[in-house]
This record gives C-alpha cells, structure tokens and sequence, in this order.
C-alpha cells in the first residue's frame, strides 16, 4: 500500500492522477525530489535530495504550508517574510522549519556532500511557483525595463555554486 501512495499524486480540485513529480537535476544527478501525495488525505510528502554546493530555486507554494527536516547533510534555509523581512537558518540534522504559505524560500547546501531532507505538505496539491522560471515568462523587455537590464533565463531548478565546487574538488584533491 505504501508504494501505492508514492506512485500516484492527485491535481488539486480536478482529482486528475499524475505520476509522482521528478523535478530535472544536474547531469551528475546530485540533486533531485520524489514526492508522492494521498488520494484520500490533505497531506503531501517529499524526500529532497541536494547535491554538493547546490541550491534549490527560490519558490513558493500557494495552496500549502511547507515543513522542512533534514535527515543529512546542512542546508542554509532562507526565506522572505511578506513585509520583506528575509529569514536564515542553518540547518543540521533533525532540525526542521516551516515554511509558511505563500512565502518565497530556497535552500542552499554549502557543503561537498548530499544533503537528504524529508518534507510534509498540509495539501493534496502543494502549488508550486518557481519564481526565476515565472518572472522569465514576463518576457525580456519588461524584465529589462523593470531592473534596467537583460535578465538571463534561469537555467535549471537546482543551481551549483561555481566556487564552492572548485574548493571541494580541491578538497579532494590533497586527501
């Protein structure tokens, strides 16, 4: 029954049965989500893992309160307040936060492993928006007329850190 769960989620109000959500990753398949939700419940779950010197994309969910705990690894947790307030966190195993409704967040993992966390979502369907990929939608003149500039297209959902890498893989290097 359990993999039952994992293998089917729901679609908001439709009831519509989508296959699990496999969010794209790096080429070295470092970073990645399995999430599977409840036909029958309000709930939603997702084991996250991020790569070495990954972040993942500021987001919002619109329909669910997000919980966050790490199993392994450290995470920099971040997120904005709606009066613009930003709140950080770092995140060492068994911590967890919350992520409210509506609330953009991202989370980063500085250090040269995998991180591994567990996520729990109060919804069937957890909204998701991905706000480089949205704000690309916008369209280049008004991305260049708002900020005064070309904006580039956000190239995945999981970012690499271009300098921690280099230091991890000299880390490597003098072991």
């Amino acid at each position: 029954m359990a993999s039952a769960l994992l293998t089917v989620c729901r679609a908001d109000q439709f009831n519509i049965p989508l296959p699990p959500v496999l969010l794209p990753w790096p080429a070295d398949n470092s970073s990645y989500a399995l999430q599977g939700g409840s036909p029958i419940t309000e709930l939603n779950a997702a084991r996250v893992y991020i790569g070495p010197c990954s972040y993942r994309m500021l987001h919002l969910h619109i329909t669910a309160d997000e919980m966050l705990m790490l199993i392994t690894g450290k995470l920099e947790s971040t997120m904005v307040a709606p009066n613009n307030t930003v709140y950080t966190h770092t995140l060492l195993p068994g911590d967890n936060v919350v992520y409210p409704k509506g609330w953009p967040h991202l989370q980063y993992n500085p250090e040269c492993t995998q991180t591994m966390s567990v996520l729990a979502f109060n919804a069937r369907s957890v909204g998701t928006i991905n706000i480089p990929y949205n704000l690309a939608a916008a369209g280049a003149s008004y991305l260049r007329s708002t900020f005064g500039r070309a904006v580039p297209e956000p190239q995945a959902m999981w970012v690499t850190d271009a300098a921690c890498m280099r230091k991890c893989k000299a880390a490597r290097r003098t072991l």
